[in-house]
């Protein structure tokens, strides 16, 4: 399993990850979740928006 598809599991069925696992996953990548915010807005813990703005 990739590592996209580990963040994409962890998601719930509309795809969308907890605030928590959101969390880590910026952190895990040196990214504030404010930046991620003010970036994403609403999308912030869509599990796809978040990887695609993370590089992946």
């Amino acid at each position: 399993m990739t590592y996209e598809e580990s963040v994409l599991n962890a998601a719930d069925d509309a795809g969308f990850l907890t605030s928590k696992d959101a969390k880590r996953l910026l952190r895990d990548h040196n990214v504030s979740a404010a930046d991620a915010w003010v970036d994403l807005g609403d999308s912030a813990t869509d599990a796809a928006k978040l990887l695609e703005s993370l590089g992946y």
